[in-house]
């Protein structure tokens, strides 16, 4: 517990940091680059995107399936889920926020969702925080990190990649990128750890509730001991599961 404070501290600390750079990073990245930079920064942008990333995954689980590789299926399943779930997370909230880009026309400031008497969710212009690029990359690549430990460090450096390439194409500023990197490390972390055990004990019961196991419940009257109701798979309109009597 103690370790997760002391995380949350350390990336509060980052935000706030990085939203008091902004200036000086949106300056720095106004200035012409080098070619093989911005070539670079095209190609993250593009394959490092949720759709590849997506694919690439589908396309692990299904090889993991075939050659029944249990530890890799239930990695892929909560890359899955934390690229999901978390790219939502972060969709609603550029949905809410309305930022300008760097490279937006308009005046630089937060509009929010309605402005000038019009909605502007999803107007491109105005949907820069928090970076959806890197929060899918993020919440994706940081989960073989915390399944794996050390042999899967370089998966982070995906994600680093990815809001490199956003600050070099002016598309985002150094907040909207590091924000997302927050959001895509903790998303990836509950995924992981709370997320798929979760999903996996759900699972196991709807199995085990199919193949007409006994499943142990509660009384009704609450308090009392254990009975256990045999709940067998039967075919639309059969009768409910009996409860032995005693």
């Amino acid at each position: 517990m103690v370790r997760r404070c002391w995380v949350g501290a350390a990336l509060a600390v980052v935000v706030v940091f990085a939203f008091s750079a902004d200036p000086i990073v949106d300056g720095f990245f106004r200035m012409p680059g080098e070619v093989w930079a911005q070539s670079l920064a095209r190609f993250a942008s593009r394959w490092c995107d949720f759709p590849p990333m997506l694919g690439l995954a589908i396309s692990f689980l299904a090889l993991a399936s075939v050659r029944r590789w249990r530890v890799a299926q239930r990695i892929c399943v909560a890359v899955l889920l934390s690229g999901v779930l978390t790219g939502l997370v972060g969709l609603a909230v550029r949905c809410l926020t309305g930022r300008t880009r760097p490279c937006a026309l308009v005046e630089q400031g937060w509009y929010g969702p309605w402005h000038a008497g019009h909605w502007i969710v999803g107007v491109h212009d105005l949907n820069s925080f928090p970076s959806g690029h890197t929060i899918f990359a993020a919440s994706m690549a940081f989960v073989p990190v915390f399944a794996v430990g050390s042999r899967a460090r370089a998966f982070g450096l995906i994600p680093v990649l990815v809001a490199w390439s956003r600050l070099c194409l002016g598309k985002h500023h150094l907040s909207d990128v590091v924000v997302a990197l927050c959001l895509g490390f903790i998303g990836a972390w509950v995924h992981w750890n709370h997320t798929l055990p979760l999903l996996e004990r759900w699972s196991g019961w709807w199995r085990t509730l199919s193949a007409g196991a006994e499943i142990p419940v509660a009384k009704a009257g609450g308090g009392g001991p254990t009975e256990r109701v045999l709940c067998m798979a039967a075919p639309l309109g059969a009768a409910p599961c009996q409860t032995p009597t005693e």
